[in-house]
């Protein structure tokens, strides 16, 4: 016999749903249908992604290198951390 939920839930951060029920049987195969409520495409509440957040990031690190000032330098740091994995 079939049984059949019908739960209403609201789309988590991430773009996830959760579902809990006690109906639900551990370990059983289940198939979830998703509905979208008319309206609820772009999501009344959902914020939309900003632009610009990674920038805005690394503009609020404090000012310093956040490079070597040459490729030697990169490679010559690269090499140093080489040689710590054979340590």
């Amino acid at each position: 016999m079939v049984t059949t939920l019908s739960i209403n839930t609201k789309v988590l951060p991430g773009h996830r749903i959760e579902v809990t029920n006690p109906a639900l049987p551990e370990g059983r195969s289940v198939t979830l249908t998703v509905h979208i409520a008319p309206g609820a495409e772009s999501g009344s509440d959902a914020k939309a992604p900003r632009r610009g957040v990674l920038l805005e990031f690394i503009e609020s690190l404090p000012p310093g290198p956040r490079s070597a000032a040459t490729w030697e330098e990169v490679e010559r740091a690269f090499q140093e951390e080489r040689n710590a994995w054979d340590r």
